[in-house]
């Protein structure tokens, strides 16, 4: 066999361990997040202070998959799935209703998560937002699969953007 022939040999084996490798990553990726599931752990709060009667309800695609009523101050959890998105809807008498947008489709590239958990404190009381009615109905806050932490993060320049710099859905200290 000739020389040429052995280094074109050599080349199409190289680009065929490339090739598998990559498809190994891309199988690899998918098998890890496979039967992998979201946990969400919320709470209301009226005036800084654990509420005790409201209502959260989840919904995908326009339809709601879920809803609890809670009568303590504990805080709800939530196991949702992996690339989708949902709508967390949090009802309290008296109060104006509380959206948070959870996106837990899994960027593309990442391979794993630190965490596939996140707790949050929604404020209910309504002089913690603005007062313009045009954004009244907006949710407060977007939860996402951030790719550089590798991990849920509740996006905050998006909150400061719509409803200024007011109290709203936030980690609790110290998390």
């Amino acid at each position: 066999m000739s020389k040429k022939m052995k280094m074109k040999k050599i080349k199409i084996t190289l680009s065929l361990v490339l090739i598998l490798g990559s498809i190994g990553e891309v199988l690899a990726q998918k098998n890890y997040f496979d039967n992998q599931v979201i946990e969400i752990k919320g709470k209301a709060l009226f005036n800084d202070a654990p509420a005790s009667s409201y209502t959260v309800s989840v919904y995908s695609k326009g339809k709601k998959i879920d809803s609890v009523k809670s009568r303590s101050k504990r805080a709800i959890y939530f196991t949702l799935a992996l690339n989708s998105v949902y709508s967390i809807l949090y009802q309290a008498e008296g109060y104006d209703d509380k959206i948070i947008i959870v996106d837990t489709q899994i960027p593309k590239g990442l391979k794993y998560l630190e965490d596939f958990t996140h707790e949050f404190e929604v404020e209910m009381s309504n002089n913690f937002l603005s007062q313009s009615t045009e954004v009244e109905d907006m949710p407060v806050a977007i939860l996402y699969i951030d790719k550089k932490e590798k991990m849920l993060i509740l996006s905050e320049k998006y909150h400061t953007f719509i409803h200024g710099n007011n109290g709203y859905a936030y980690a609790p200290q110290g998390k």
